[in-house]
């Protein structure tokens, strides 16, 4: 069930394009990688930005950017398996 969220989600298509220029800038600047995430933490926890949102606002940003139908049908039939896989089973039939 997540993974299906995250695979329909925009953050794994952000994630996806820049994991490769994050790996060739870590391996070059590996300190200076660390002091930008420390001091983004520190900003974050500083300003702490999640009092500014509802927990409505919240739920509303996460059904609107997700497959809440798809999301249903994994919970309510997770013996169907992952229906993400191209099917080519029609082509065995005579």
């Amino acid at each position: 069930m997540l993974g299906r969220w995250w695979r329909r989600s925009r953050l794994s298509t952000v994630a996806e394009v820049g994991r490769p220029l994050l790996q060739g800038y870590a391996s070059r600047h590996p300190a200076r990688l660390i002091a930008y995430a420390a001091g983004t933490g520190a900003l974050i926890a500083l300003f702490k930005p999640w009092r500014l949102l509802s927990l409505g606002m919240v739920a509303g940003l996460l059904f609107r950017s997700t497959d809440v139908a798809g999301f249903l049908s994994d919970c309510l039939v997770p013996e169907l398996g992952d229906t993400e896989s191209p099917r080519d089973d029609f082509l065995d039939l005579p």
